[in-house]
């Protein structure tokens, strides 16, 4: 049994050993360091926009009775007719913008006004008013109804009509998606990817029918959206 004085030398010799050592793992074993944080790529994004567009083009057929034309009619004031996508502006919720452009807004104004889903992937402030997102126009009765889209690596003025690639004139190698394959909203308002290696007689079919191509798994995309946010 020691004296006060001697237990209370020793036990600060005894916090000083202790000192500098390591703590003790915590039962279980080492704690693995946290995952990072998942957000959506690119494809994922545009795959997302697609489906956005195939929603609004729907709607527009609902209340107008016809198909969303390649090119939009001349309004009041305005010399010039606009794209598809200004047809398509009160189905994503932009009808304020709509109508300001169908009275009459000056054309230098268009391009900062695009919504953003117009915009490639990953541009949340699109400033130059440069649409990827491209209709696609065929010939014969299967096309006269097809709300067909493909993403080109050609942007063009989002307002401006008269923008569509001629189903023979589409290169695949010039559209965007995974290295391999591109993406595409076809006719039947799927999102697929679609083998770039595909000859032009076969990518056709895949545009209007599918066949051949992937769906893009967007129930999947919406759940990682969701825990993203």
């Amino acid at each position: 049994m020691c004296r006060g004085f001697q237990c209370g030398v020793v036990l600060v010799l005894l916090l000083i050993a202790g000192c500098g050592k390591e703590a003790p793992p915590p039962v279980g074993g080492v704690v693995d360091p946290p995952p990072p944080p998942e957000k959506l790529d690119g494809l994922e994004v545009m795959a997302l926009r697609l489906e956005m567009l195939s929603v609004a083009a729907g709607q527009y057929g609902d209340v107008h009775a016809k198909p969303v034309p390649p090119g939009g009619p001349t309004w009041g004031g305005n010399a010039k007719a606009f794209s598809w996508r200004v047809l398509l502006l009160p189905y994503l919720e932009y009808d304020d913008l709509y109508q300001k452009m169908t009275v009459g807004m000056p054309a230098a104004e268009y391009g900062p006004k695009m919504p953003t889903g117009y915009a490639p992937a990953g541009s949340s402030t699109p400033k130059n008013g440069m649409a990827h997102l491209r209709r696609v126009v065929g010939k014969g009765p299967r096309w006269e109804k097809a709300f067909v889209v493909v993403m080109s690596e050609n942007g063009v003025p989002w307002a401006e009509p008269g923008d569509e690639v001629a189903m023979e004139s589409v290169k695949p190698a010039n559209l965007i998606g995974s290295p391999n394959e591109f993406l595409a909203l076809c006719a039947d308002g799927k999102v697929r990817l679609i083998p770039k290696s595909l000859d032009a007689k076969a990518v056709e079919a895949a545009l209007l029918d599918g066949t051949g191509g992937t769906p893009v798994d967007l129930k999947a995309i919406k759940e990682k959206q969701r825990r993203v946010k």
